[in-house]
């Protein structure tokens, strides 16, 4: 069985859009993840406002929200 690496640590984000952010991973990556996909789901209801969104940032590598929301790492870095 093949073991995975764990998916990198962002290190910066910032909105460049309607639901879209700009992520900065520690493995160098960088480049825009849409957030819209997610917004039909319940957990990420909050984010559909726009003053909520805007208030992204990383907390342990983790891009998150004041109320908890978060973004898989694996699944931000399989979206650069």
């Amino acid at each position: 069985m093949k073991s995975h690496d764990p998916a990198p640590d962002a290190r910066g984000v910032r909105v460049v859009g309607a639901w879209v952010l700009h992520v900065v991973l520690e493995d160098g990556r960088a480049g825009p993840f849409d957030v819209a996909p997610l917004l039909a789901h319940p957990a990420y209801e909050a984010l559909r406002d726009p003053a909520y969104f805007a208030q992204a940032s990383i907390v342990h590598g983790v891009v998150t929200w004041p109320g908890g929301e978060d973004l898989a790492p694996e699944k931000v870095a399989a979206g650069l």
